[in-house]
């Protein structure tokens, strides 16, 4: 044998070095094994250990039967060595030997144990050791693996990509199913949530080792595709807790269901996770019994739970029966074997809790008049004991869906704790139940306590899906009445927190920096519940005085009125001294201290307590703007009822004035506490004080989603010392990058943040009882390719207030500031989507209008504005319609722009819409679907409407690649020359339309004048016989045109006292007096004209007939007087219904044969271009 040549010497230091690493190996391998909570490779460990003992087993066989000691001795006394010592290793490895196999049956037997208790006792919140390495396997097969656990952040996931994924590319790589997956449902399209795969290869090297009840099914399970359920457990468990938040508000849009309850692995001696934080947001508006609307949190509101679990393998599927219990609109809310991969073994999701609401509305019959939360249990509830109790302690009713072949003995002990629970319960029977089944049931019947408890049970094995659903319905409505609803209390999400702790779940709130958050932040809103807005936040209150200062003081720059402008600037610091003067009279826990003091904490901190803040204050405002809401609409009713005199349209009004000041006054949002540290900082700048790290902190928050507000919605002001510090900031901490401003702009309720949400995954503010006001910025990250493409970093998408908003008509010249958001909205922004409802741009085109005289005005602002028209609720526009419609916009808009430039006397420069803001009607009209597939509030978003805006998407990175972006420095810059700019030139443009407004007011005086005076003279010209017509004719014609001439000076001396008020309408005296002496002769030639008319026809009666002349004459009066009502019915609604119908119907003759020309082909419809001048400031 070779290991007799062999010195003993060596071979015992041979011997000693390799035992020596094989125990630091095994010491390593099974630290990391306990360390990692058995997530390490089972196989290798054992594989270690095996190797060992073997290893050492041959050493000791071979060291008793080759050894010779005396030889040993020789060799080591030529190498001076001690043989005592090498005597003792023979020892060792005896007993070596003997640990090395105690060790490695311990280890084998703890591992046949873990899985007989997770195979048995799956619902004593255990592991299987089997499902944790399938949670890995699965992470690292959707190349999660970096991302576990809860390391995926938003600013990862929402960076604006061009390489959107297509279902086609999951085959081909299966990593990509995430962010598929994710892709779509921050678009708000539930389509993302299902896919379908091929078959897949197995998982190389990652076969588990199952014990023999588990045998069969792993090896199936080699070879299965990744189901679609799984994937989305997958994903919650690498995201983080905001993105989690982020997330299933996108599930609860798309109405699909949402996890309750999910297993954890990153929480020390915790199992399952209860999700409150993650649902906070979640906002749900429905119709109650009494008819009343409400828009509740989802987290605090009680409501009565139906829970639905299954017993073994039904052949029938809970999730799909649940879904038709639900919605009747046939949307698959949980996911079932119906969807795409719902055939697939759904593993890792076996325990999920999941959650949705049922929300009642007065449009379909409803069974349920109010709403309800459902909730489902995935998995076999047998084996998931903590589960079905966590159901029982807070169902009103469970429906329990039951395999009537698969029941087994074990199953009783359910069976037993469902009969014992106080909620009602339902059996669904997939078949005829057996022996032992019914006498189960009998058993348990006997046992029931609970006189309000209710058990209903029936066979579904004849039965359709829709009678199934049909008669669970009937079911819930008898246990939804009179006692049986006391059976179980209503529950909110709060509410089951205690009922989780209770079972040693883990609430994903009960973390030290959400804690710390949610108390700080309740007792801020409490603050100003109790004291009220406007004591709490006093500083912002005094803006609007300093806005209409800072006005001044640039209408006085620009004409360089020295000493006025110096005084106003002695006020405005006068202002800044009343700020201050209030803020030192502040506690030191007042609102805005304790708001401050989250600046300072860490960034995880303050996340969460701007998270809590937003929560709270829309909990805020629903609670006091609802209630107003309410008499806003009976306010609306009341005046559709009552007549409409001057008493009651001065009561309505005073009225109206004062909700509008409650809904403004009432209004509570993280942009209130945010503005108040901006004023505070504005006017610790102005009097020489300094809080340079409030404007650090907003930009850092800027740059993890949180918006900035760029114009106060309330005073209609921009605080541009403020806004050119957050932004100063935010360049010192990414450099000096490159922005592309995206905006939006749109009537109220057009949909506009739904636009923006669904095209980037964003947040604006939908809910809470509260559209948007003001204006918004959030900042959007773009990734590698997309910034070498068009040389930008980053998209500053901003977000603006609805346009026309009747609620706010009244309150602080709306009109006025609407149009001057507009102007200013457009001219920051490089591409401006203009949000329009249907085919009809009307509106639009009455603020575009405005806008573009602003533009014209702006010859020292460096603007170039591009603009975007998207018609929503259009589909199926052919071709012809299409282009009909693009060419009518274009010469709309070009007619606009003709006009402006008139009154600007620069129409040689701007010809087209085009010179001033570009736009190609073939690329800058688009179209999309309606939002919602069905009816709300339990329509799912359509998924069209996901795809136009992909494609209006698209559409906005195609013009970015011929866009030149700004950088930090240059946007700043731009806000504020165009704000100042805006400032100063909208007295001009103020005049301008108030001068209209006078002209179009004696102008259609004037023309109401003169068809009374045409008229007239055709009546008395009927009666003249032809040889009188000539010379009474022309009496009758200089008598009129004398009244004519009256009234043109009439017009003449009207216009000259507005102009010799109005100074600043001086400008355009000479082009309205033109306008004037031009529609003066054009009159007085119509009334000509008629008398020409008449002659004519008086001279072709003679040369027809002159025998019967007289006599046609008195038919044509007598016809006429027949038709006196009609032909004066018909002028009133032609003519005098633009006009004034009152005046007009009392002065026009009874005699009336021809219509007469309309006013408007003189001067411009009322409608049309001259409804605009009522519209600026």
């Amino acid at each position: 044998m070779i290991l007799e040549d062999l010195s003993a010497v060596w071979y015992a230091i041979i011997l000693h070095y390799l035992q020596m690493g094989l125990c630091a190996a095994i010491l390593a391998s099974f630290l990391f094994f306990v360390l990692k909570r058995f997530i390490a490779r089972p196989m290798a460990l054992f594989g270690i250990i095996g190797l060992y003992a073997v290893t050492v087993w041959v050493c000791y066989y071979y060291w008793m039967r080759y050894m010779d000691i005396d030889k040993m001795q020789t060799d080591v006394d030529q190498s001076f060595v001690d043989l005592d010592s090498y005597l003792n290793l023979k020892e060792w490895l005896g007993i070596a030997a003997i640990l090395s196999l105690f060790l490695l049956i311990i280890v084998c037997l703890c591992k046949q144990i873990m899985i007989a208790i997770g195979v048995q006792q799956e619902g004593k919140n255990s592991f299987k050791m089997e499902d944790t390495f399938y949670i890995h396997q699965v992470v690292e097969r959707l190349g999660l693996q970096k991302y576990y656990p809860r390391k995926l952040t938003r600013e990862e996931v929402f960076i604006v990509s061009k390489n959107d994924i297509s279902p086609d590319e999951l085959n081909d790589d299966p990593s990509k199913i995430p962010w598929y997956m994710l892709q779509n449902l921050i678009m708000c399209n539930y389509e993302g949530r299902s896919f379908e795969l091929e078959e897949i290869e197995p998982f190389e090297g990652k076969e588990i080792a199952l014990s023999s009840a588990t045998q069969k099914s792993g090896k199936e399970s080699n070879h299965r595709k990744v189901s679609p359920i799984d994937a989305l457990v997958a994903i919650f468990f690498c995201c983080d807790n905001f993105l989690r938040q982020i997330l299933i508000e996108k599930l609860s849009t798309c109405q699909l269901a949402i996890p309750l309850l999910m297993r954890v692995t990153d929480v020390q001696n915790k199992q399952w996770e209860l999700i409150v934080w993650g649902m906070s947001t979640i906002t749900k508006k429905w119709q109650t019994g009494s008819g009343s609307y409400c828009e509740r949190p989802m987290v605090v509101e009680k409501l009565p739970i139906v829970s639905a679990l299954r017993i073994g393998r039904p052949k029938i599927s809970k999730s799909k029966i649940i879904n038709c219990v639900m919605n009747e609109q046939k949307h698959d809310i949980f996911f079932n074997s119906g969807c795409k991969g719902g055939h697939l073994e759904r593993k890792l999701s076996d325990g999920l809790i999941e959650i949705s609401w049922y929300l009642p509305t007065q449009k379909c019959m409803n069974a349920f008049s109010d709403a309800l939360t459902f909730i489902n249990l995935r998995g076999n509830a047998s084996g998931l004991h903590h589960q079905t109790q966590f159901l029982s302690e807070t169902s009103l009713v469970t429906i329990a869906f039951v395999a009537s072949a698969d029941y087994k003995e074990s199953d009783s002990r359910l069976l037993e704790s469902l009969y014992r629970q106080n909620g009602h319960v339902i059996f669904v029977l997939d078949g005829t139940p057996g022996k032992y089944l019914k006498t189960t049931f009998l058993r348990m019947e006997k046992n029931i306590q609970n006189v309000n408890k209710q058990v209903n049970s029936f066979v579904s094995s004849m039965k359709k899906e829709l009678q199934i659903s049909r008669y669970i319905w009937e079911l819930l409505g008898i246990h939804f009445e009179g006692r049986n609803r006391n059976a179980v209390c209503d529950r909110s999400i709060e509410m089951c927190i205690e009922v989780a702790q209770k079972m040693n779940y883990h609430v994903d709130e009960m973390i030290q920096d959400c804690l710390q958050a949610k108390q700080g932040s309740e007792e801020l809103i409490e603050r100003v519940r109790l004291k009220g807005k406007q004591n709490e936040l006093p500083l912002q209150m005094v803006t609007r005085s300093i806005a209409e200062m800072k006005r001044e003081q640039h209408q006085l720059l620009k004409n360089m009125q020295t000493v006025e402008y110096v005084d106003r600037l002695k006020k405005e610091i006068d202002l800044r001294s009343k700020q201050l003067h209030i803020q030192q009279g502040r506690s030191e826990r007042c609102v805005y201290e304790m708001f401050r003091a989250s600046f300072t904490n860490s960034l995880s901190n303050r996340k969460y307590f701007f998270g809590f803040i937003k929560i709270m204050a829309d909990r805020y405002s629903i609670d006091r703007l609802q209630p107003i809401r309410d008499k806003w609409n009976e306010l609306c009713d009341k005046r559709k009822h009552e007549p409409e005199t001057s008493k009651a349209q001065l009561e309505s009004m005073t009225d109206r004035l004062e909700l509008e000041r409650q809904l403004s006054s009432e209004s509570l949002g993280l942009e209130h506490f945010n503005r108040e540290v901006g004023q505070n900082y504005e006017m610790s700048l102005s009097l020489k004080l300094r809080d340079p790290i409030v404007a650090e902190v907003a930009a850092e928050m800027l740059l993890h989603g949180y918006p900035i507000e760029l114009m106060d919605g309330d005073a209609a002001h921009a605080p541009l010392t403020w806004i050119e510090a957050v932004f100063n900031s935010l360049k010192d901490q990414i450099g000096n990058k490159k922005l592309f401003v995206l905006s939006v702009l749109g009537i109220q309720s057009s949909g506009k943040s739904t636009m923006l949400n669904s095209m980037f995954g964003l947040q604006f503010a939908v809910s809470a009882c509260r559209c948007t006001k003001g204006i918004f910025a959030q900042l959007i990250s773009l990734d590698e390719d997309l910034r070498e493409d068009t040389q930008c970093h980053y998209i500053l998408v901003v977000d603006t207030e609805g346009l026309w908003s009747p609620e706010f008509a009244s309150i602080h010249q709306s009109y006025y500031r609407h149009n001057e958001l507009a102007t200013f909205v457009i001219g920051l922004s490089d591409l401006t989507l203009l949000n329009i409802k249907g085919e009809d741009a009307t509106d639009m085109q009455d603020t575009l209008q405005i806008a573009v005289h602003a533009f014209m005005k702006m010859e020292n602002v460096n603007i170039n504005p591009n603009c975007l028209f998207v018609h929503q609720n259009v589909t199926d526009v052919s071709a012809s319609d299409l282009n009909a419609t693009q060419q009518s916009m274009r010469e709309t808009l070009n007619k606009m722009t003709k006009f402006v430039a008139e009154a600007e006397n620069c129409s040689g420069k701007y010809k087209s819409f085009s010179d001033v803001i570009k736009f190609h009607e073939d690329k800058h009209i688009m179209y999309t679907s309606s939002l919602w597939q069905g009816d709300p509030p339990m329509a799912p978003p359509n998924p069209g409407y996901s795809k136009y805006s992909l494609r209006v998407k698209k559409q906005v990175l195609e013009i970015m690649n011929y866009s030149k972006p700004k950088s930090i420095g240059e946007f700043t810059t731009l806000l504020s020359d165009l704000w100042r700019a805006i400032c100063q030139n909208s007295l001009d443009i103020q005049a301008f339309y108030a001068l209209n407004k006078e002209y179009e007011k004696h102008a259609r005086t004037f023309r109401r004048n003169t068809l009374t005076y045409s008229a007239r003279l055709q009546t008395k010209f009927k009666k003249l016989r032809a040889e009188k017509m000539k010379k009474e004719g022309g009496k009758i014609l200089n008598e009129y045109i004398l009244k004519l001439q009256n009234d043109i000076g009439a017009f003449q001396l009207s216009m000259a006292s507005y102009f010799e008020e109005e100074e600043k309408a001086c400008q355009w005296k000479c082009k309205m007096d033109s306008q004037r002496d031009g529609l003066c002769k054009e009159i007085e030639n119509e009334l000509r004209d008629v008398f020409k008319s008449m002659r004519n026809k008086a001279i072709r009666r003679v040369e027809i007939d002159p025998e019967n002349e007289m006599k046609f004459i008195l038919e044509q009066e007598k016809t006429s007087y027949k038709e006196s009502s009609t032909c004066k019915e018909e002028q009133v609604q032609t003519e005098t219904e633009k006009i004034s119908q009152a005046k007009a119907s009392d002065e026009f003759p009874t005699t009336c044969k021809e219509k007469q020309e309309s006013p408007e082909q003189v001067i411009p419809k009322e409608g049309e271009l001259l409804r605009l001048y009522e519209i600026w400031f």
